[in-house]
């Protein structure tokens, strides 16, 4: 089993509202492990949690994803019952750049440097939640623009 570094530690509420550590491995950038973690940590005002449409590729197209925005990282799950198993991807958010789709409403997309996720919302409500929680945590952090 590969070494895990905490510097990049997020912790998400379990379906029991037992918080657990998530860790990402940096050999491979996009593993994540699952860990319980006894202190409590509040739910600061930018989490976020749902389902969003993540774009996968040509051949399988938009994909219902669960996602979690919190302490700075944004997640994503297969569905909300697979969080167990570990999220399948993570982007810290305090350097990402949102950009909303020129021409859907309901899209959007995150990305730092080379990594690019296509999201898109069920609605435009929903995208515009998701937008101003991202938004939000880039200006708690310093580096909203």
């Amino acid at each position: 089993m590969a070494t895990l570094t905490p510097t990049t530690a997020a912790v998400l509420t379990s379906p029991s509202s037992a918080p657990i550590a998530v860790h990402e491995e940096h050999n491979n950038g996009d593993s994540c492990s699952l860990s319980d973690d006894e202190d409590e940590v509040p739910e600061p005002p930018s989490s976020l949690k749902g389902t969003l449409n993540k774009w996968t590729n040509y051949i399988h197209g938009w994909q219902s994803r669960y996602f979690v925005l919190r302490d700075g990282t944004l997640a994503y799950y297969k569905s909300e019952h697979d969080r167990a198993f570990g999220c399948r991807g993570a982007i810290a958010i305090a350097r990402a750049i949102i950009q909303p789709h020129d021409f859907d409403d309901c899209r959007f997309d995150v990305s730092v440097n080379d990594c690019v996720w296509y999201l898109r919302a069920d609605s435009c409500e929903d995208k515009q939640r998701w937008v101003e929680a991202l938004e939000a945590y880039k200006t708690e952090s310093g580096y909203g623009s």
